[in-house]
């Protein structure tokens, strides 16, 4: 196994280096197959000080002018972020771009700054409140995606039925 951006992912599949990845449904599939896992919301994070922590939704033209770390903009997240915020006509200021999530759960932690995760991201961090968006309310889909070829080598199915058993299992 090794950890790709999803271009890279969708690039390695096509060129034949990989049997299978998992990503997010890519934008561009390139004639890759993909195969949807589960869907996920993402949600608002802040500290368990910052004003808007007793919040129980925010819209996302709220965070017109936030102070905000987000995923750098080569991810697919961001992107799709990227066109929440424009759908809600909101600007938020971001102060911080990085290419981790838990630098930037650590930052909301710290700072008066806010972000937006998958709540599976947060896993009951301390001093951090995950607050749902809506207005738009993002969603983004992981799965598996395979290369456009049908013959699938006995290990990538294999593995593949371990990953669905794992996301039957955390759903259930």
């Amino acid at each position: 196994m090794e950890e790709f951006a999803g271009d890279q992912i969708s690039e390695r599949l096509m060129s034949g280096d990989l049997d299978m990845g998992i990503s997010y449904r890519p934008a561009i599939p390139h004639g890759l197959r993909f195969e949807p896992l589960y869907n996920e919301e993402l949600k608002l994070i802040v500290a368990s000080n910052h004003p808007l922590a007793k919040r129980k939704r925010l819209r996302m033209v709220e965070l017109n002018g936030q102070r905000m770390t987000l995923l750098s903009p080569h991810f697919s997240t961001r992107q799709m972020l990227d066109e929440c915020f424009e759908a809600a006509g909101a600007r938020p200021q971001i102060v911080a771009e990085l290419n981790a999530i838990s630098p930037m759960i650590e930052l909301v932690r710290r700072t008066d700054l806010c972000s937006i995760v998958s709540e599976n991201a947060l896993a009951n961090e301390p001093g951090v409140k995950a607050i749902p968006l809506e207005s738009p309310t993002p969603v983004r889909t992981p799965g598996l995606l395979w290369p456009p070829q049908s013959e699938r080598p006995a290990a990538s199915r294999f593995m593949a039925e371990i990953i669905r058993d794992i996301v039957r299992q955390g759903i259930a």
